[in-house]
């Protein structure tokens, strides 16, 4: 098969006017003759696609500062990988509210860290009257975004690079950008340290000091822990569980465990303490803290 699948755009119609922020439908036909192709439909940077007809989709018009013509773009690919592309220029006109958007990191919270290579979920939370457009995430002065959400809850994903020195420090900045093009921002310093990373289910056995005295970032996977331990920092990324041996019915479990230093426990992290619980006598959520025994 080296034909293209036929591709066209039959609504919005080319010059028709939108004001940024406000729903574009777009609807389009398409066939092939070995079967249903599978649109992808742009406008600016929003992305959707849809594999079954009828073709449509709704995407939003983008953040201007002043009128402006926006392409809007359709490309059918079909199963032997032939790709027609179609493009329809539109109107988009500014809103016209000059106020910062208000933007804030929730999630992590103040004392975070990570280990070269480690990656952990930042969540923001944005408002403007007229709209947040997207939000993006920086890492010191590099222009070009690490991740960028268009759509609440801002869920974004910061790696340390595998090549980062431990004892820096990751400056980083969470942007918004409403709708009438004005944007704001918040920065959050994240230390990088030397740690072991651990990201596959692991049990820590009592008597094995392999681990004590050192940072550990259970980076995925499960750590158990038996017996006590001594860690120097610990983190639990999203996704990763720190727990401990399972109670049985005459052999009472808990997590015996103290870290020297700090305490991080991402937002999509956990420890499990549903045995007998922390020692200490209080469950932890997400955060950063000093000594917990």
């Amino acid at each position: 098969d080296f034909y293209p699948p036929s591709v066209e755009i039959t609504a919005p119609a080319a010059g028709t006017s939108f004001l940024a922020g406000e729903p574009i439908t777009v609807s389009v036909a398409a066939s092939d003759g070995h079967g249903n192709p599978v649109l992808t439909f742009y406008v600016d940077e929003r992305r959707l696609v849809d594999d079954t007809p009828p073709y449509e989709a709704t995407l939003s018009a983008p953040a201007v500062g002043a009128p402006s013509d926006v392409t809007l773009v359709v490309e059918g690919r079909d199963a032997a990988g032939n790709l027609t592309r179609v493009t329809r220029t539109l109107q988009v006109s500014p809103r016209g509210s000059s106020d910062p958007p208000q933007v804030a990191i929730a999630c992590p919270s103040p004392g975070a860290f990570l280990a070269p290579g480690t990656t952990m979920g930042v969540s923001v939370d944005a408002f403007h009257a007229d709209g947040v457009e997207r939000v993006d995430l920086f890492v010191g002065d590099d222009p070009v975004p690490v991740d960028y959400d268009f759509e609440a809850p801002y869920l974004l994903s910061l790696t340390v690079p595998a090549d980062a020195v431990p004892g820096t420090t990751l400056e980083v900045k969470a942007r918004a950008r409403s709708y009438a093009a004005v944007t704001a921002e918040v920065a959050y310093s994240l230390p990088v340290i030397s740690a072991v990373v651990l990201s596959v289910d692991a049990t820590l056995a009592a008597g094995d000091l392999s681990l004590d005295g050192q940072s550990v970032v259970v980076a995925a996977g499960v750590l158990t822990v038996e017996g006590p331990h001594t860690f120097q920092n610990l983190a639990v990324l999203d996704g990763a569980t720190l727990t401990h041996l399972p109670s049985g019915a005459t052999q009472p479990q808990k997590l015996d465990l103290s870290v020297a230093e700090d305490l991080f426990v991402s937002c999509g992290g956990s420890v499990d303490v549903s045995g007998l619980g922390y020692p200490g006598g209080f469950t932890y959520s997400e955060g950063a803290s000093p000594v917990h025994h």
